[in-house]
């Protein structure tokens, strides 16, 4: 509906101001048929596909309400690599030796969380029922109008027989004004003193069969519909007066047309006479040959002005209305900017549905939901309940798509009956229409942990996620359907003024009934003899631990990431009074003389530290430990290293992380050409001087000052990284004399290798690489070497180690193909691709057109007619071109020369093409897709290949540097078309005339060879129309200064494609006897004009 408002809104006011921008310049009919667009996007709901263009993409979505509350934080954190700890409870806390005052508690503060509303009232339905009662009433009103006004007319009729007209005549009284009524049976109706006068009869019947000929008793029908169904909406009812109106000029402009041009000014004399007191209703669908006031004085005004439809006005008016139609009649992108759902957890907003005979309460209460993604894509889905802390994972998560015979059939229990328990207006089928992405999670165990085995976690098109629980039972058909659903919102990140108020937001918790758990011995005599479960509230609460490990600043955007470690000891209650004596240690707790409990481990907390005053504390994760910490399956000595991969998984960052695990295993890493191995390792990367890579944790040593690394097992393996000043050819052409070989390891790899070759004399197999240096030049070589050692070597504790050492080389030669030159490439791209929206944008200053290496032309293109769109294009790194015979260069400076030398070519005195340090440009090459990229005077020149799947080449021979002379020859035409100034004043007009024409033709003899404009030969002739001057005179549109004349351009173009741009509807073969082979000809309208300065020439085109 919204989209149906909207989109029709938008099109009624483009159409309203066209109207009056080209008030008179526009013909009356085409005017008219504007209103046609309107009339289907107002009749038509519905949108048909989604584009880019569409105005709903510039509507925001209705904002979710702000929800704020207290979080219940999780008492017990991730547990992390560490054995189960049954006796102890784990709560991140601080440190704080005593119980916490109940007042500073209030310190703990929760983040804003954001989530749809869940509203108490259906106002969606409340405006549907509103607006059907409207249009249902507003149409009953139509209906009757219409129906009263026809039975007037027939009650008081009389047939008119004197007429030759098509439809039947009759006259009543019952009308001001001559008027054609009725759809099935059409007729027209005249006053009393309209038939008693022959010509105003003859007028009036006249322009009422011209609106049966238009169809306008069928648009006035249309136009109630319209007003019925968006009663609501003003702009619509001034929509349909508006056409009306230009009903009445349409029909006035065709009927003078059909009567002739001789009696125009009798039949405004006739409108005028009958002019209208009452102004016509909108809901009568009688058309009204007269009207009142202000829509009589249009009539009458546009009478004498006789608008007509100049070509480019029509080709502007067509172009605006088909870039309308794409905005107006087009629904939204949908799911361009949904945030990928997973690696983020979630909490239950509300239970949208229980199947019968069963409860919310029946899964546990309050449900967490881990949507996590590992860095190998691999996605999983784990389920907590919130308040037992029993958990199941779902590893098997595919994406699928929901269908009504596998997902709506599950909606329904054979056993149950139909169920329709589904709340907040959803249905089974609109949870399948709204989804944008669906996710399948399956698990074997599920059924035995009590849980449902198959889920599917929903992404609807509005941002909503939902979670969808379903037994499933194959050996039981009728029991395969949905448990519950539930609406998901993210979980809210604790907040907190300090650390410190944090552990005492935890010792709080402690300190409450029920708030500690550990175990004890069972009395003497007990017969199980298993140890007993105690749950009660801490006496008091001992913070040992509270210590920041370190931070990472320049990560967050918002914030420093800090590192804390927390530990504390809690003393029960013990109600029982079994403490000391009958204390159960288990998991490495213990219990202290004076009777604190620790629980044997400690807790990392990672925490964002918010910019500004005052700083707030984020608790964005909280894990248990007590063997180091660890993190994706890799152990971390650094807090900055630590902070910087778990933040990168927790904002979803395209950054390279500091630890991988499955070094070997990595896709991106292991090529088909390598030695396979079944060795797993943890590498880290190591950032070099403009470059990373990453070295295996357990393969090799790093020598400490020096970009090498030697093997752990000491055979003499090596991997080296050196920088050269030589060129990437140079050093190939080194390798090949030195006998390496290549061998290629992937398609567009920025490295050139590996160059492999072995040394039989020392057993050695040598592995190198070659990479650009972008910031210093020159190219970084990396080196990897291995030996295999003899079959007899044996380790200290017996073990061969040659399988040991093949491995090393496995990940040697991993590490070499892991090397990347660091963000340099990167940001060298990125900028290529900010250049290329630059010139895109109309930002580019200057277009220099070489040939033979010397500047022949330079212009200014920021303001060309049409500017390439060279950022739609896909670009791919390629080799410099052959030299070719001219290139294009665009200077994407700011419009100012001081950048370049200013010698000018003999010939041209344009200035030459000389970069200067601040100099960025692209250059184009003649015949080729190529471009090549210069950013300044310390950075290499870099060469990108434009693809023709973008139509870059148009299936008609066109190349990239076509397109862009194109723009070159645009702004060189439009320069030397600006240049001609005014004419002397002495000059008679037809003097003027013929030299203006002279000059605005000869420019294509200026242009320069290869352009699309160019003529090798041009005749001009000049003759005057004083019919024509005088009609300009006298509507007001020249005065006794300006005349009109035709002009004839014999010219012969220098080739097909500058024939084609000069082809119009006039364009011919030339007569001339005189003219050379292979001329042309065409005609155009033309004005001159005697002001201060001079004489000024217009050419307005094909027609007047």
């Amino acid at each position: 509906m919204m989209q149906w408002i909207v989109s029709s809104s938008v099109l009624i006011l483009v159409v309203i101001a066209l109207r009056y921008v080209l008030r008179g310049k526009l013909s009356l009919r085409m005017q008219y048929a504007l209103w046609l667009l309107v009339l289907v996007r107002l009749l038509v709901p519905v949108s048909f596909g989604a584009s880019d263009l569409s105005v709903m993409n510039a509507v925001p979505e209705r904002a979710p309400t702000v929800q704020q509350g207290t979080y219940k934080q999780d008492i017990v954190g991730e547990r992390n690599d560490a054995p189960a700890n049954a006796g102890t409870v784990g709560i991140p806390a601080q440190s704080m030796s005593e119980a916490a005052p109940p007042d500073l508690v209030q310190n703990v503060t929760t983040a804003t969380v954001t989530a749809p509303t869940v509203e108490k009232t259906d106002w969606a339905r409340i405006a549907k029922t509103v607006w059907l009662a409207g249009a249902a009433a507003l149409g009953l009103v139509f209906l009757a109008v219409n129906l009263r006004f026809g039975k007037k007319l027939r009650r008081s009729r009389e047939r008119v027989e004197e007429t030759d007209a098509c439809l039947p005549v009759y006259e009543s009284g019952e009308t001001d004004t001559p008027c054609l009524f009725g759809v099935a049976k059409p007729s027209i109706y005249v006053t009393p003193d309209t038939r008693t006068e022959a010509e105003t009869l003859r007028y009036a019947l006249a322009h009422e069969q011209t609106h049966y000929r238009h169809g306008d008793n069928l648009w006035a029908v249309l136009r109630g519909v319209c007003l019925a169904l968006h009663w609501y909406n003003p702009l619509v009812w001034w929509a349909a007066e508006l056409s009306r109106r230009d009903a009445e000029l349409a029909c006035d402009e065709a009927t003078i047309r059909r009567i002739g041009e001789s009696e125009r000014a009798a039949y405004g004399r006739t409108l005028i006479r009958m002019t209208c007191e009452k102004r016509p209703a909108l809901l009568v669908t009688a058309t009204m040959m007269t009207d009142s006031g202000k829509g009589l004085k249009e009539r009458i005004s546009l009478l004498v002005k006789k608008p007509k439809t100049a070509a480019y006005t029509a080709v502007a008016v067509l172009l605006i209305a088909g870039l309308s139609v794409a905005c107006t009649f087009t629904g939204g992108r949908e799911n361009a900017e949904l945030a990928e759902p997973f690696g983020k957890h979630y909490v239950e907003e509300a239970t949208v549905a229980c199947a019968p005979g069963y409860t919310n309460a029946s899964i546990g209460g309050e449900l967490e939901v881990v949507a996590d993604r590992d860095l190998d894509d691999v996605r999983t889905l784990l389920l907590k309940r919130m308040d037992n802390e029993e958990e199941q994972l779902y590893e098997t998560v595919a994406e699928v798509t929901l269908t009504k015979e596998e997902f709506d059939v599950r909606f329904n229990s054979k056993t149950d009956g139909p169920t329709e328990w589904l709340v907040d207006g959803l249905s089974a089928a609109k949870l399948r229409r709204e989804n944008a992405k669906a996710w399948l999670c399956t698990s074997s165990t599920a059924d035995e942990n009590g849980w449902a085995n198959r889920v599917y976690f929903l992404q609807q098109k509005d941002g909503t996620l939902y979670l969808v629980m379903a037994a499933e039972q194959p050996e039981n058909q009728n029991r395969n359907f949905v448990c519950w659903v539930f609406r998901l919102t993210e979980k809210p990140v604790p907040t907190y003024d300090s650390m410190e108020a944090y552990a005492l937001s935890v010792i709080n918790a402690l300190k409450q009934p029920n708030g500690y758990t550990y175990y004890i011995l069972p009395e003497k005599g007990s017969t199980d003899g298993l140890p007993v479960e105690v749950t009660e509230a801490a006496a008091d609460v001992r913070v040992t631990e509270l210590e920041k490990r370190g931070d990472c600043a320049d990560l967050a955007p918002d914030g420093t990431l800090e590192l804390w470690s927390f530990s504390y000891e809690v003393k029960p209650e013990d109600k029982a009074g079994a403490l000391p004596d009958r204390f159960f240690w288990v998991g490495g707790n213990n219990i202290t003389d004076d009777g604190y409990i620790s629980d044997g481990f400690y807790y990392y907390l990672t925490v964002l530290r918010t910019d500004g005053e005052p700083s707030v504390y984020k608790l964005l994760d909280s894990r248990m430990a007590n063997d180091g910490l660890w993190y994706n399956g890799c152990s971390y000595t650094s807090a900055y290293e630590y902070l910087y991969d778990f933040y990168a998984d927790y904002a979803g960052l395209d950054v390279p992380r500091c630890l991988i695990t499955d070094f070997l295993n990595a896709d991106d890493l292991i090529r088909e050409n390598t030695v396979t191995s079944s060795d797993d390792c943890t590498a880290r990367r190591y950032d070099g001087d403009g470059w990373y890579l990453y070295v295996p944790t357990v393969a090799v040593e790093k020598t400490i000052g020096q970009d090498s690394w030697y093997s752990a097992y000491c055979d003499g393996s090596t991997l080296c990284v050196d920088k050269s000043a030589d060129s990437v050819e140079m050093m190939e052409d080194f390798y090949r004399e030195g006998g390496f070989t290549l061998e290629q390891y992937r398609e567009g790899a920025a490295l050139s290798g590996p160059w492999l070759r072995y040394d039989a004399e020392s057993g050695t197999q040598f592995a190198n690489y070659l990479a650009p240096d972008p910031d210093y030049g020159g190219r970084s070589i990396i080196s990897a070497s291995w030996k295999p050692p003899d079959a007899t070597s044996l380790k200290p504790w017996g073990h061969s180690t040659r399988n040991r050492i093949l491995n090393e080389a496995v990940k040697l030669r991993a590490m070499a193909q892991s090397f990347v030159v660091s963000g340099n490439v990167g940001s060298m791209a990125s900028t290529f691709q900010n250049d290329l929206d630059l010139a895109t944008e109309g930002k580019a200053a200057w277009l220099y057109l070489v040939e033979n290496g010397e500047t022949v032309g330079s212009y200014n293109v920021s303001s060309a007619w049409n500017v390439p769109t060279l950022n739609a294009y896909h670009y791919s790194t390629c080799d410099a071109p052959e030299n070719t015979g001219r290139q294009l260069i665009l200077w994407l400076s700011d419009n100012d020369n001081s950048y370049f030398s200013l010698n000018k070519h003999p010939d041209t005195q344009h200035p030459g093409f000389t970069p200067h340090n601040k100099t960025s440009y692209l250059g184009f090459y003649e015949g080729t897709n190529i471009v090549a990229y210069h950013r300044s005077m310390t950075d290499p020149v870099d060469y990108y290949e434009a693809q023709d799947n973008f139509s870059i080449v148009d299936n008609d021979g066109r190349t990239l540097y076509d397109v862009i002379r194109a723009w070159y020859d645009e702004a060189e035409l439009s320069t030397l078309r600006d240049e001609i100034g005014p004419l002397d004043k002495s000059l008679s007009w037809q003097e003027a005339a013929q030299e203006y024409l002279d000059a605005y033709e000869g420019v294509h003899l200026k242009v320069r060879s290869g352009s699309l404009f160019k003529y090798t030969w041009v005749k001009n002739l000049a003759e005057p129309t004083e019919e024509t001057t005088q009609a300009f005179r006298e509507r007001g549109e020249l005065d006794e200064n300006g005349y009109c004349f035709y002009s004839t351009t014999e010219f012969v173009p220098e080739s097909e494609r500058a024939l084609g741009f000069a082809m119009a509807g006039n364009t011919g073969d030339c007569d001339d006897p005189d003219a050379p082979e292979g001329a042309y000809e065409y005609y155009r309208c033309c004005i001159i004009t005697l002001k201060e300065d001079g004489w000024h020439g217009e050419i307005l085109g094909t027609g007047w």
